[in-house]
C-alpha cells in the first residue's frame, strides 16, 4: 500500500486490479475516504462474471460481477482504515450499460445494504464502459468514528521518548504531541519531526544532530526521506553514548 502526506493520504494497493491510468484506488483526506471507480476486474486483469461462449461471444453475468465488485470495494475500505466498513457509505453512483440488468444488480445490492441503513443511490445507464463488464460503482465514504475523533479531541496524536542527554535536555522522559493544524494527513516527515522538536526544546537541538530516531521500536536515521511519523506511533530519541 502506497501513502503520500502533502494532500491528503493516497491508497495503492499492490494485490488489486491495478487502476488504468495515475490515480490510486482511494485517497484518505479530512476524514473522507474517496474510492475511485471501482470494476469487477481482478488482478490478474481477468473479469468476474465474464465467460466466453464455444461460438466466442462474452456472457456477462450482473450478479457475479455486482457481488465482486461491492466485495472489491470493501477490501478497499479496510485497507484504508481497519475500522472503514460497507456502513460507512453515504452515497452510491452506479453505471449499467443496459437498464435490462437493473433487477439482477438489486437483488445482489439488497444483499449488502439496508434501506434504514444504506447509502444514498443514483443508478445511471451508460452507452459503454472501459471493460466488459456490466455495471461501475463510484463509492464517497464518510468515516464518521474519523470525524468524531477530529471534533473531540481537535488533533491527531504521537508519542515522543526521551533518553539520556535528550531527556535531560527536556526534563521528560516522554510527552505527546499533536500533529500541526496546518498538516492535511496525519502523518509527518522525520525533518517536519525534527524541527518541531527544536521548536519545543531549545536545547534539543544540538543533540539532535548526532541522534537517532526509533519508530515503534526499529531504528531509522534521522535524516531517511522515505520514513514518516504516523498518528499513535511512538518515537523514541536516542542520542550517542559513550564508554570505555
Amino acid at each position: 500500500m502506497s501513502r503520500g502526506n502533502l494532500v491528503g493520504t493516497n491508497i495503492i494497493l499492490s494485490d488489486r486490479a491495478q487502476p488504468l491510468a495515475n490515480y490510486p484506488h482511494a485517497k484518505e483526506i479530512a476524514g473522507f475516504i474517496f474510492i475511485s471507480g471501482i470494476s469487477c476486474r481482478k488482478p490478474d486483469n481477468t473479469y468476474e462474471g465474464v465467460n466466453e461462449s464455444p461460438n466466442g461471444e462474452l456472457e456477462l453475468d450482473i450478479r457475479e460481477q455486482t457481488r465482486a465488485v461491492i466485495k472489491n470495494i470493501e477490501i478497499i475500505l479496510k485497507a484504508s482504515s481497519p475500522k472503514a466498513s460497507l456502513n460507512n457509505l453515504i452515497d452510491l453512483t452506479v453505471f449499467l450499460i443496459d437498464m435490462k440488468y437493473y433487477s439482477g444488480f438489486n437483488e445482489i445490492y439488497n444483499e449488502f445494504f439496508d434501506a434504514k441503513t444504506g447509502p444514498t443511490r443514483t443508478t445511471i445507464a451508460v452507452k459503454q464502459l472501459p471493460s466488459p463488464q456490466l455495471e461501475h460503482l463510484e463509492y464517497i465514504i464518510y468515516l464518521y468514528f474519523i470525524f468524531f475523533f477530529i471534533f473531540f479531541t481537535m488533533s491527531k496524536e504521537f508519542k515522543v521518548l526521551y533518553f539520556a542527554s535528550a531527556k535531560d535536555a527536556t526534563n521528560l522522559s516522554s510527552e505527546t504531541i499533536s500533529f500541526p493544524s496546518s498538516s492535511n494527513s496525519s502523518s509527518i516527515s522525520l525533518q517536519e519531526l525534527t524541527q518541531i522538536l527544536k521548536n519545543r526544546h531549545e536545547k534539543l537541538g544540538k543533540i539532535l544532530e548526532h541522534s537517532m530516531y526509533a519508530i515503534n521500536m526499529k531504528y531509522v536515521e534521522i535524516d531517511d526521506t522515505s520514513v514518516f511519523v504516523k498518528e499513535g506511533d511512538e518515537v523514541a530519541v536516542i542520542p550517542p553514548v559513550s564508554g570505555g
